[in-house]
């Protein structure tokens, strides 16, 4: 998944941060934040709370 507003202005990074269901996923939550509030830093605040790893003491 691409960041949400660079494919649509019509560049693009190089390579995919995430994949398959993941970007899917993150495609249809992007559509869905961008028409709550169609403002870039909600959106990002919004995929970064999605998708931020987890981690665990042992």
């Amino acid at each position: 998944m691409w960041l949400p507003l660079v494919g649509r202005r019509g560049g693009r990074p190089s390579r995919p941060f995430i994949s398959g269901t993941a970007e899917r996923y993150g495609h249809k939550q992007v559509d869905t934040w961008w028409m709550q509030q169609p403002t870039l830093d909600y959106v990002m605040c919004q995929l970064l709370a999605t998708f931020k790893s987890k981690i665990k003491a042992s």
